[in-house]
């Protein structure tokens, strides 16, 4: 982990490594601890779990209001842990 704090624009807790945001409590991507990836603005979300060894991308039509991991991806991504 190189960063984590309240990031000063989206006024939320971030959490860094080297190039990829890295899961973290706040907003968890799923349930493993060396997840990483980005999410993008309007809810997109790509991210590799090295543990569970899946990738995972979600690119949606209509951008949403969450600022970090948006709830349609979380329920897409939420599955897949599910059923792994």
């Amino acid at each position: 982990m190189q960063y984590h704090c309240i990031d000063a624009v989206l006024g939320a807790v971030t959490r860094w490594g080297l190039g990829f945001a890295l899961t973290q409590p706040e907003t968890p991507i799923g349930p493993n601890p060396h997840t990483f990836g980005h999410p993008g603005a309007g809810g997109s979300i790509g991210f590799a779990d090295p543990d569970a060894r899946v990738g995972f991308g979600y690119t949606m039509n209509q951008m949403g209001a969450d600022s970090l991991i948006d709830r349609r991806a979380a329920t897409l991504f939420n599955a897949l842990f599910a059923v792994l």
